[in-house]
């Protein structure tokens, strides 16, 4: 689960992290390295900040202070709200009728995290709006680098006798001949992909649709960037799309303009 963490940072007003206070000698380095990668985050670094150190039950667990004393110097000097506090989240047993109560240092030291995100709540929101945009903009930008490559091959399937055979057999592309559409094939595919009539299509949206070679799955792309089925996602306009397909053309050595 640790390699999905950075796909919530940017959300993030606070964190709280946990350690095992019973971490072996021969594992703190990788305790110490994941601690500082993910604190330093550019996402988390400079919010509010507390380490519970757990198992403090175990008389063989390091203390808060040890922790301390290895991990604050990790930090980055703008993260200035730091606490670190010992806990455990063991929940002894009891005698029948009495209420099982939970280490009460987690509550005072969750507690004492909220006050200082309540404190400065209308910057660290300010920031998590900022950061939530800048992953939106990061997460499209990676996701049209990907379907950037795969669009790239099928336009090239859509005219290989036009393209540089070092180009088709590097990346094994082949005729594909039933994922070619007739202009009128095409226009109803990609209408149908974005929810639209065909009649509504913009010229630039047909001239798209041409440049692609009305093939199939590139159509599907174009799509998709166009309508995300997402609500995080944020759709393209059809000048983008016909900017990134001619790049892609342009690439490819086509001539740009409409196919005929």
């Amino acid at each position: 689960i640790r390699d999905i963490w950075s796909q919530y940072y940017h959300d993030v007003h606070g964190v709280i992290y946990v350690i095992d206070g019973t971490t072996p000698q021969e594992e703190m380095d990788q305790c110490m390295q994941t601690f500082a990668d993910t604190m330093n985050d550019s996402f988390l670094t400079g919010k509010p900040l507390l380490v519970l150190v757990n198992k403090q039950d175990d008389p063989n667990a390091a203390s808060p202070y040890d922790f301390q004393d290895l991990l604050r110097p990790l930090l980055k000097s703008d993260t200035v709200s730091v606490e670190f506090a010992g806990c455990s989240c063991i929940v002894p047993e009891v005698a029948e009728g009495q209420e099982r109560e939970a280490d009460p240092r987690i509550e005072a030291s969750l507690m004492h995290l909220l006050n200082n995100v309540l404190s400065d709540f209308t910057k660290l929101n300010h920031r998590v709006q900022q950061d939530s945009q800048r992953k939106n903009e990061e997460e499209m930008q990676k996701r049209i680098a990907k379907e950037r490559k795969v669009l790239k091959n099928k336009i090239a399937s859509a005219f290989i006798p036009l393209i540089n055979p070092d180009y088709i057999n590097a990346h094994n592309i082949k005729p594909d001949p039933n994922n070619l559409f007739s202009e009128e094939e095409g226009l109803d595919y990609l209408a149908s992909e974005i929810g639209e009539e065909v009649g509504a299509l913009s010229a630039v949206a047909r001239e798209v649709a041409s440049l692609v070679g009305y093939q199939k799955l590139a159509l599907t792309i174009i799509g998709g960037l166009k309508s995300p089925v997402s609500k995080k996602k944020v759709p393209m306009e059809w000048q983008e799309l016909l900017e990134l397909v001619s790049d892609l053309r342009n690439e490819l050595g086509l001539l740009q303009g409409p196919v005929q």
